[in-house]
């Protein structure tokens, strides 16, 4: 016995995906962009809480939106994800819509790798 499948209107999933591919993106306002980074740091400082002060350092915050942080602990990766997600928004809705988090990347931690001799360089 034999599946039949059924064939997708492709057409229509495409028209779906143009909307998408063509959405405009918030970007910060007048007050945001016109702030100095100190001034911008002191902004997202001030609306964090306790608990994300000593999770997450903020490292620099540009006038195009861009907040890069580094996370101060260890967090699982079932976690890390759901935690920035919710301070992202948090800064959305307490701050400017044209906000963005971006994590700055990390070194090789892996002991195995260094033990084989194995270095990687980012």
């Amino acid at each position: 016995m034999g599946c039949k499948m059924k064939k997708i209107e492709s057409e229509q999933s495409d028209q779906k995906n143009l909307v998408d591919l063509y959405a405009e993106t918030p970007e910060p306002g007048e007050k945001w962009q016109k702030s100095s980074m100190h001034e911008r740091v002191g902004m997202v400082k001030g609306v964090m809480s306790s608990a994300e002060i000593s999770l997450i350092g903020i490292r620099q915050c540009h006038d195009n939106g861009y907040v890069y942080i580094e996370l101060l602990r260890s967090l699982p990766a079932s976690m890390r994800g759901v935690t920035l997600l919710n301070f992202e928004s948090k800064l959305k809705n307490t701050i400017d819509q044209g906000i963005t988090i971006w994590h700055t990347p990390q070194g090789d931690k892996s002991s195995l790798r260094r033990l084989r001799g194995v270095e990687v360089k980012s």
